[in-house]
């Protein structure tokens, strides 16, 4: 009988550590590094899906943004890893079960500790952004994945709900190497994630790809970790103490456990754990020159300003000069770029100089354009024309907003 491990880990990103700072986009990177296994799930005893436990992992993540609005929602998939002898040969090779002959061929079994490094999600956040990871270990049976995709989809169906409340949630968290409690908490309840005991009611006692962490009548709690942007940064940097595990966790890894037996099911008493590696890489802000001093006074400050309708294909084309800011505000900093008719885009810094170039589209009076500097820093940004003027958003990569605002006038 198989069982499967799931747990919550949301990795939410606001912008600030005890308080929203609206300056810190960047990049969440979440890679599974290991999972062990303190006891072996009642199994086949005929091993006819594998020798001992054979798992596949099943990740789910949602991104919204600071109103708890949901951006994006999507999962990741691993292979199964456990015994790869035989017609099993398109796994991957883990755990230390050995066949009658005393050869190790894999399969998981108490005790064993697997290193894979897998990544599981790689996501750029804007200002404010949350991002929540939803990692599963499934222990596998059989090639029916019906109670997963369902378990699957009654969960994600429940992020825009949890959206909502988990950004205010996530404003204040302390973390210490002793007590992650801030930041760990079951998914049902406040939160609204189900339990999905109705789903796994079918695997319940019975063959299938099944969760550990059920209790004994097919119920499942989730765990859920919550963080901002610079509780990310924190975390990124410590070690934690393990939760019923062995060793002690290297820098950035959170350590999660589920034990069946501790939750009153000996029945299926599969108890295994992982070790989630996180790291976040601020992105690098828009760098037009070093310092921003007060703009001098351009042809543009003396051109009447009330033309209307531009000519689209003709007049969008030149030079834009203006400023940016971060947030809302779109000021102090200057900012310029030349449109060019071939669909090119050029940032130009005060003395005119290329520092950046990319493409740039123009409908419906809508300008959207993206831009790498020699370091590899891309930004991306959105405008309307409005009379001579052009303003909107910037962001980080692909994103058009969430950097902060920016406004320019034709030269």
């Amino acid at each position: 009988m198989k069982l499967l491990f799931s747990f919550l880990a949301f990795l939410i990103t606001s912008s600030s550590f005890g308080q929203w700072n609206f300056s810190s986009p960047g990049r969440v990177k979440v890679t599974l590094v290991r999972f062990f296994c303190t006891k072996e799930t009642s199994d086949d005893i005929f091993d006819g899906d594998g020798k001992k436990d054979e798992v596949f992992f099943s990740f789910m993540y949602t991104v919204a943004g600071i109103n708890g609005n949901t951006k994006l929602s999507s999962k990741t998939i691993t292979g199964v890893f456990g015994d790869a002898t035989g017609s099993f040969s398109s796994r991957t090779s883990a755990g230390s079960a050995t066949d009658i002959l005393g050869n190790n061929r894999g399969g998981i079994k108490t005790d064993d500790v697997v290193s894979c490094n897998v990544p599981i999600l790689d996501v750029t956040i804007g200002v404010g952004d949350v991002v929540s990871l939803v990692p599963s270990i499934w222990e596998w049976d059989n090639n029916n994945f019906n109670v997963q995709t369902s378990f699957e989809e009654s969960i994600m169906s429940a992020f825009p709900q949890m959206n909502t409340k988990i950004v205010e949630h996530v404003r204040y968290c302390f973390p210490t190497v002793d007590d992650q409690s801030c930041f760990r908490r079951n998914g049902t309840g406040y939160l609204g994630l189900p339990e999905c005991s109705g789903i796994l009611q079918s695997v319940s006692n019975r063959p299938g790809n099944r969760p550990i962490g059920m209790s004994t009548n097919g119920g499942y709690v989730p765990i859920v970790i919550s963080m901002g942007a610079e509780l990310l940064e924190k975390v990124a940097g410590m070690q934690f103490s393990n939760i019923g595990m062995r060793g002690h966790t290297d820098v950035g890894n959170i350590p999660v456990v589920f034990n069946e037996e501790g939750l009153g099911n000996t029945r299926d008493h599969g108890n295994y754990g992982m070790y989630l590696k996180v790291e976040f890489i601020k992105s690098t802000p828009p760098p037009p020159p070093t310092q921003s001093p007060k703009m001098t006074k351009q042809p543009v400050g003396t051109k009447t300003l009330n033309q209307t309708n531009l000519n689209a294909a003709t007049s969008i084309t030149g030079k834009w000069t203006g400023t940016y800011g971060s947030g809302e505000s779109a000021t102090p900093s200057f900012y310029s770029f030349q449109l060019n008719a071939d669909g090119s885009i050029q940032l130009l810094n005060e003395s005119g100089n290329v520092i950046a170039s990319g493409t740039y589209s123009f409908t419906n009076n809508v300008l959207t354009a993206n831009y790498k500097y020699t370091s590899g820093s891309e930004f991306s940004l959105s405008g309307t024309l409005q009379n001579n003027t052009l303003s909107g958003t910037w962001g980080s990569y692909k994103s058009v907003s969430g950097g902060g605002r920016w406004v320019t006038n034709k030269n």
